[in-house]
């Protein structure tokens, strides 16, 4: 597999993106997949600009709650 063909799969990273957003560069994986509680602080697509292109999500209940609500927005390219 090269490693433009990765396929990142990231469970509960509950608003901590450093590593993911690391490893995404290093490896040059071509999708990066959230799974679970994702607990962002502002929009997804500000949060995670550098991958927003690439960037699939599978979110979790507790991300709609009121703080969360709106954050998902705009989020898909």
């Amino acid at each position: 597999m090269k490693t433009d063909d990765l396929i990142l799969l990231c469970g509960d990273p509950r608003g901590q993106f450093r590593q993911i957003l690391k490893v995404a560069d290093v490896k040059r994986a071509s999708a990066v997949i959230l799974l679970g509680e994702i607990e962002v602080a502002r929009p997804l697509h500000e949060e995670l600009d550098s991958i927003a292109g690439k960037l699939w999500f599978i979110h979790a209940q507790r991300d709609f709650r009121k703080k969360y609500l709106g954050v998902f927005k705009d989020a898909a390219p």
